[in-house]
């Protein structure tokens, strides 16, 4: 198994926790409208790579979290920043997340939302980028 996979797979374990506690959908890898709100997209961005010995390589792999709500709420901004709130906290809580081979975790930080709607319903999404940096050897990059 590639060495991202873990990563990205602790990434979805820790969105499942917004499932089950705050009722959110969680989609992985799909650039599709969500259905239900709110929801949270994990997707996997750039891996770059730079020698960092003679047999190991560093990664950096970009992991984004976009964030989709719809809410009659004047105060959609504010319902946006608790969800970054509750995913921050949950993926910087332990930023090697429990894996030997990464360095640490980097909030990147949040793009500028996307805003639609009309009368009282309105929608927002923005993303979050995280950088996990990890160590890979050169020959191979399975665990």
């Amino acid at each position: 198994m590639h060495r991202a996979k873990p990563i990205l797979n602790k990434f979805y374990e820790y969105m499942e926790t917004l499932r089950v506690t705050n009722n959110y959908s969680i989609l992985r890898g799909k650039l599709e409208i969500p259905k239900t709100y709110p929801c949270i997209v994990i997707l996997m961005g750039a891996d770059p790579s730079e020698l960092f010995n003679i047999n190991t390589t560093r990664q950096k792999l970009s992991i984004f979290i976009d964030i989709y709500n719809s809410s009659t709420s004047a105060d959609l901004d504010g319902e946006i920043l608790d969800i970054r709130e509750l995913v921050h906290n949950l993926i910087m809580n332990d930023a090697k997340h429990g894996f030997d081979y990464v360095f640490g975790t980097e909030f990147i930080g949040q793009d500028a939302p996307d805003y639609v709607g009309a009368g009282q319903d309105y929608a927002a999404s923005t993303r979050l980028e995280f950088v996990v940096t990890y160590l890979s050897e050169i020959n191979t990059q399975t665990i």
